[in-house]
This record gives C-alpha cells, structure tokens and sequence, in this order.
C-alpha cells in the first residue's frame, strides 16, 4: 500500500523532471534554429573537451585506418564532423554569438563532403592520386580558392547588396573552414600532399599535434566587449538638477555662454559618477 502510494507521488516528479530536461534540449531547436543551438552548445568549453576526448579515444582504440573504405569512413568521418565542431564552438566563443546558419552548415557538410574525392581510387581509378598519398583536392590550394571566391563574392556582394550574394558567402567561407579543419586532422593521422601542385612531397604531423591544436582552439577567449552604463534610479534625477540647474542661469552671447555650454557636460559627468556609485551599492 504504501509502495503504491510512494510510485503514485514519484510518477509526476519524474515526469516534470523530464519534461524539464526535454524542453530545455528541443526548444531552443524551435525557438533559434538547430544550427544555432549546435554552435552554442559545442561553444561550451566542456563539450568541447568531451568531443575531444571521443576523437582520442576513437582513434586509439579503433583500428580505422587498416579497414576497407565504408567501415573506415563510419569511424573517421564521424571524427572529421567533431573537430568541425570544436572549431565552430570556438567561433561561436570568439563572436559571442553563432554565425549565419548557412556558414555553419557549409562548414559542417564539407568537413566530410571533401573525401568524396576519394570514391574514384575505390573503383579503380587513379585519375585523382596519380603520384600522391591522397586526392589533389587534399591541398591547401582548395581552401586559397575557397577563400579568395569567398572575398571578391563578399565584395560584389556589397555593391549588389542581394541575399543572394551574401548566402553565397557564407557557403563559400563555411566551405574554407570545414575542410580546413578536416585537413588539420587527415595531416595527424595520414600522410597528405598539401602544397600540390607545387610539390608532391608527403606531409604528416605528429597525433598529439593534432590535439594540441585543438585545445588551443577550445582555449581561444571571446572577445572582450565594451559595457554599457547601467541607469539607476538616482540617474533621471541627476538628469532632471542638471536640466533645472541649465534653464536657471541664462545664456549671454558674451563670456558667461562658454560657462552655459560647459554646465551640461558637468553635470552629465555627475550622472556617471551617481550611477557608478549606485551600482556599486
């Protein structure tokens, strides 16, 4: 009886308790967007870490890199998606708010999107790595393009002024960061050809370079804002002696009008101090 009783009042406060969590999680989605709420979330340095953490120990634990193309791709493309997620939380950080959805898309779409280059040595073909441990869109100069289109479509763009134009900056610079960071990490776990076609030479970094880098990235501080003044109570009064103190003494074209003009700006510098003062209580 009494076992029923207690199930019977820890029913709802579960329930509520639940509910609480799920609308804390979804409606936000709603409210602002998924993309949004994603770069907010991962702007947390702590998820940040926590996705740092899943990449280690994915790659430490997983032979991925001995394993045939799909099976590969199911371990590392979910790894190249995390890191574009450390660098869209630190971003999001450094702004203090989240970028244009469209550039956060971009970004996390071709952090992955970019190993399509590789389907053609998987049929047989070696049209794209003839010479080269991986695909010549593994380059630096796949970014350099991305981000020069981006800058003159941004400059067309403000003499335009089209929604066009600035979407298609913000696919553009999205596109230069997501595969930048999917370079960063195929540099830490495979060999890669980044300055062809200049040079086909091999470049591959330490592993714990690769985390370095990113916990720098988590590390990045947002950008320190100016505040405002806060207005108090006491501050409208100031406002109102200073108003009073001006209409009191008359202006005359002669000296006594640079002591009138000077009143207001003595008086406004009050406002300040009594608001300070306020605060501060």
């Amino acid at each position: 009886m009494a076992q029923t009783a207690w199930h019977a009042m820890g029913e709802p406060s579960t329930t509520m308790n639940l509910g609480s969590w799920t609308s804390r999680l979804v409606l936000p989605q709603y409210q602002d967007g998924l993309l949004r709420w994603l770069a907010r979330l991962v702007s947390k340095r702590g998820v940040s870490l926590a996705l740092i953490a899943v990449i280690v120990t994915v790659d430490h634990t997983i032979p991925w890199q001995g394993m045939s193309f799909v099976p590969r791709a199911l371990v590392d493309e979910p790894c190249a998606i995390a890191t574009a997620l450390v660098v869209l939380g630190a971003i999001t950080r450094f702004r203090g708010t989240p970028p244009d959805p469209k550039f956060g898309w971009s970004m996390l779409v071709w952090s992955v999107l970019i190993d399509i280059d590789h389907l053609p040595l998987e049929f047989g073909s070696s049209v794209l790595t003839e010479g080269t441990p991986r695909p010549y869109f593994h380059a630096l100069w796949v970014v350099v393009l991305l981000i020069a289109a981006a800058v003159v479509t941004r400059h067309w763009g403000k003499r335009a002024g089209t929604p066009a134009s600035v979407a298609t900056t913000s696919l553009l610079a999205g596109a230069a960061w997501g595969i930048s960071a999917h370079f960063l990490r195929d540099a830490a776990t495979a060999p890669i050809s980044l300055w062809w076609p200049v040079t086909r030479a091999a470049v591959q970094i330490p592993y714990w370079w690769y985390v370095l880098a990113l916990l720098v990235i988590v590390a990045v501080p947002p950008v320190r804002r100016r505040k405002e003044p806060r207005l108090t109570a006491s501050a409208p009064l100031a406002l109102a002696q200073s108003a009073s103190c001006h209409a009191l003494v008359p202006g005359r074209r002669s000296g006594s009008d640079t002591f009138t003009r000077t009143l207001p700006a003595i008086n406004m510098e009050s406002i300040g101090q009594t608001t300070q003062k306020s605060g501060s209580r």
